[in-house]
């Protein structure tokens, strides 16, 4: 399975069937509840994840870490750009075509969302072909709603009232 268009400069470039088998891995242990902690997969995951794939993949090389561990940053990071375009609370024009894998959205919808998600640009024509296998592995992690918080929401509020209650920032009433 290893072929030299596989590694570059000990880097790993995932192939297509290498992506499905290791989505198709994460799947079965989700549903089987194997090394899935309450805030997603426990520690020991990467090589139980390393096993499978090789079982599946004899000779592929992908290694636990760092070939899985970075990849799956990646995909996540990809997998987040993607629901919070057809599943966000504030979004109004884009949808997902579960046919062609891709995010639907008219020209116009499109520049205005770029304006504010630069990030989002692959994905206007860029299939992902295993989002909804991937929704079922990380979509409960994802708060959407009116009062839905991401990491920096959080962040500044924690900013806010430890500034608030510092004893250097004394109100005068």
């Amino acid at each position: 399975m290893k072929s030299e268009a596989s590694s570059q400069g000990g880097k790993h470039v995932w192939l297509p069937e290498e992506d499905a088998a290791l989505v198709e891995c994460l799947v079965e242990m989700k549903i089987a509840n194997k090394y899935v902690g309450d805030n997603g997969f426990k520690p020991s995951f990467l090589q139980y994840l390393e096993t499978m794939i090789i079982e599946k993949l004899p000779g592929c090389g992908i290694k636990g870490n760092p070939h899985i561990q970075s990849h799956l940053k990646m995909l996540k990071i990809s997998w987040q750009a993607v629901y919070d375009m057809v599943q966000g609370s504030n979004i109004s024009g884009l949808g997902w075509d579960s046919d062609k894998n891709m995010v639907i959205v008219d020209k116009a919808v499109w520049y205005e969302y770029l304006k504010v998600y630069k990030k989002a640009a692959p994905f206007r024509y860029q299939p992902f072909p295993h989002f909804d296998a991937l929704c079922t592995i990380w979509a409960k992690d994802r708060a959407i709603g009116k009062d839905a918080q991401d990491a920096d929401d959080v962040n500044e509020e924690a900013d806010r009232v430890n500034f608030e209650e510092s004893p250097n920032n004394v109100r005068e009433h």
